[in-house]
C-alpha cells in the first residue's frame, strides 16, 4: 500500500507530503481499503491519478474501487453469457431464401408433368410402345 500512495503522491507534488506523513496515510489506507485485492488498488489509483485534479483521499479511492470491482464483475458476466441468439431478422430471411430455392425446384419439377427431369417425362410409360 506505501509503494502505491507514494507513487500517486509523486503526482501531486502540491500536496506537500513527506515519508513520514506517507507512511501514517498508507496503514489508514490500508485499514480502509482491506477489503480489495491488490490488482484492484493498482486500478483504482491509476483512475484516480488520470482524473483527480488533488491528491484523493480515502473516500475517493473506495468509490475508484468500488467502480473497478464492479467493471471486473461486469466483464465476468458478460463472459458468462451464452452465445447471443441469431438476429431475429437474418434468420427470418435465410428461411425465406430457403422456402424460395425449394419452390423453385418444385417449380422445376412441374414444368415436366411433376417428373424431376426432362429426359423422364419424354419416356413413353412401359407397355405403351
Amino acid at each position: 500500500m506505501l509503494r502505491l500512495l507514494t507513487c500517486l503522491a509523486a503526482h501531486y507534488p502540491s500536496a506537500g507530503y513527506d515519508d513520514a506523513t506517507l507512511v501514517l496515510l498508507a496503514e489508514d489506507w490500508a485499514e480502509d481499503l482491506a477489503g480489495y485485492p491488490p490488482d484492484v488498488l493498482a486500478e483504482a489509483v491509476r483512475r484516480a491519478r488520470r482524473e483527480e485534479r488533488f491528491f484523493p483521499n480515502v473516500a475517493v479511492m473506495r468509490d475508484y474501487a468500488g467502480q473497478v470491482t464492479a467493471d471486473i464483475r461486469a466483464r465476468e458476466q458478460r463472459r458468462a453469457l451464452p452465445r447471443p441468439v441469431p438476429d431475429e431478422e437474418a434468420e427470418r430471411t435465410r428461411c425465406l431464401n430457403r422456402i424460395a430455392g425449394i419452390r423453385a425446384r418444385l417449380g422445376r419439377r412441374e414444368a415436366y408433368g411433376g417428373n424431376p427431369s426432362p429426359c423422364r417425362a419424354s419416356r413413353a410409360p412401359r407397355g405403351t410402345a
